[in-house]
């Protein structure tokens, strides 16, 4: 089938089938999701009424459209970017990893201020600028541990990054993961058949409506969310049955089309009407177990290996390949203070190597993605400590409210967006989170990474709407919460 862009077809709608579009736009309820669309169609399968349904769902999310690249929204795979969180139970911080200034496009902060970051001499970003990599927006020193599992994971992928720092606060263990975004991401996104997923801990202590975790502990479990919904209840789950279903209800809208060509019903109508008829088959027939499973799957063998079958990996097919809107990886062992650099670095390590396997695995299908990580509370180094390891960097000796950030680390095969900020929120010159700045209020750094998510989408315009549905507050100045531009192609 030639590609139909979406987009494209609906404005062709609007001008040529006005009636219909108005009618669309008043429906009672909009698709979300793929799974959506089994209601609907149960719904509206005896009357006419089942086609707006299903354009409905198309205007709302084009969520039929992630099934097949027939049936695109103008560039490859979904609507939307998978997104997960990333956090280091025990107050891990990573603020070392990604150079400190005391505001977005400023100088860095002096040796005395980066000490309490845990940045040694060597890796003094003003001094031996060659510890840098600009390249993903955000100044990232290449011999922390972060980035060094970053590169282990993602190798020649590393150009594909785009990144920025969020100063921020932690005044008690689990302030910050308890405002993970991970949630109400996950409730923007939608997911087949799960909105958010993660450790039976992960709520969200905040508003209203936010989806309930769904626990996800390792491959198993992900076999477990396979469910056809009620279509498949109906027809005994027989994957047969469901095709035959769909085939006929195709056939009654195609019926229904020509009785109404006096109408003037237009091309690009029944193109869409025919795309999400066929997307809709596929995509219900996808959701078993097999499919579900990320083992034997080679996106997923590729970044993994012999990991395949581990909590990450299946929370990674999962949110990947849009079964789930979201995830939160708990990561335990991080509490940094006290211990030694060794030990403090290879935990780093370990953590960019986590979130670059799953980033691997959204580019193996041709997807971006977004990963944000975060540590439940702030560790510092001495100020003025020199005692670095062999990699420039410092033990943390203290637990440090004001030593922590929030960090989004995405990926794209395709063109990056613009860099709009590159760290949002400002550090004191002392080298401390700044208690003045938005960000230094952990529910903000949350808010501001919603807004850089719905940026990314081009959905800026509906961050208001949509943080008060969960009873957060959008700040006047949006875009100086903001990171990236648009990202093009999805």
């Amino acid at each position: 089938m030639k590609k139909i862009d979406i987009k494209a077809k609906v404005e062709q709608i609007k001008k040529t089938d006005k009636q219909w579009y108005e009618a669309l736009r008043n429906h009672d309820s909009k698709i979300v999701t793929r799974r959506d669309f089994v209601a609907h169609g149960l719904m509206g399968a005896t009357s006419f009424l089942f086609a707006p349904s299903l354009i409905n769902g198309m205007l709302s999310n084009n969520a039929f459209a992630q099934a097949n690249p027939a049936c695109s929204t103008g560039g490859g795979g979904g609507s939307s970017i998978p997104f997960m969180v990333f956090n280091g139970t025990g107050g891990g911080t990573y603020t070392k990893c990604f150079a400190p200034r005391a505001k977005d496009g400023g100088e860095f902060l002096n040796a005395d201020a980066l000490s309490i970051h845990g940045i040694g001499p060597t890796a003094n970003p003003t001094t031996n600028p060659g510890v840098l990599d600009m390249s993903a927006g955000a100044p990232m020193i290449t011999t922390s541990g972060l980035y060094r599992g970053l590169a282990q994971a993602l190798g020649d992928n590393m150009g594909k990054m785009f990144a920025c720092t969020i100063p921020n606060r932690s005044e008690n263990d689990g302030t910050n993961s308890n405002n993970s975004p991970a949630a109400v991401i996950g409730a923007i996104r939608g997911g087949d058949q799960a909105a958010y997923i993660g450790d039976a801990n992960s709520a969200l202590n905040i508003g209203s409506g936010i989806p309930t975790v769904v626990a996800m502990n390792d491959a198993d479990a992900a076999r477990n969310l396979a469910d056809t919904g009620l279509l498949g209840e109906a027809l005994g789950g027989n994957n047969d049955n469901i095709g035959k279903f769909f085939d006929s209800i195709k056939s009654l809208s195609d019926s229904h089309l020509r009785s109404f060509a006096s109408h003037q019903i237009s091309d690009p109508l029944k193109q869409i009407i025919g795309c999400g008829y066929q997307n809709a088959k596929e995509s219900i027939l996808s959701i078993t177990p097999d499919g579900l499973d990320p083992r034997g799957k080679a996106e997923i063998d590729g970044p993994f290996g012999g990991d395949n079958g581990s909590k990450l990996a299946a929370m990674s097919w999962l949110v990947a390949k849009g079964f789930a809107g979201s995830g939160m990886y708990n990561m335990n062992g991080y509490d940094y203070h006290g211990r030694g650099a060794a030990a403090i670095d290879a935990k780093d390590v370990e953590m960019g190597q986590s979130v670059g396997r799953y980033l691997a695995t959204c580019l193996a299908l041709g997807k971006p993605g977004i990963a944000v990580i975060l540590g439940d509370g702030g560790a510092a180094a001495k100020r003025g400590d020199t005692a670095e390891d062999a990699n420039g960097m410092l033990a943390a000796r203290s637990d440090s409210s004001d030593v922590c950030s929030v960090n989004i680390i995405g990926v794209t095969p395709g063109e990056k967006p613009e860099f709009i900020k590159t760290q949002i929120g400002t550090y004191r010159d002392s080298g401390q989170s700044d208690a003045a700045s938005l960000t230094s209020v952990p529910l903000n750094a949350m808010i501001a990474v919603v807004i850089t998510y719905l940026g990314l989408l081009d959905r800026l315009g509906e961050a208001p709407a949509i943080l008060g549905k969960y009873g957060l507050s959008a700040p006047d100045a949006i875009d100086n919460l903001r990171a990236f531009g648009p990202l093009k192609g999805i």
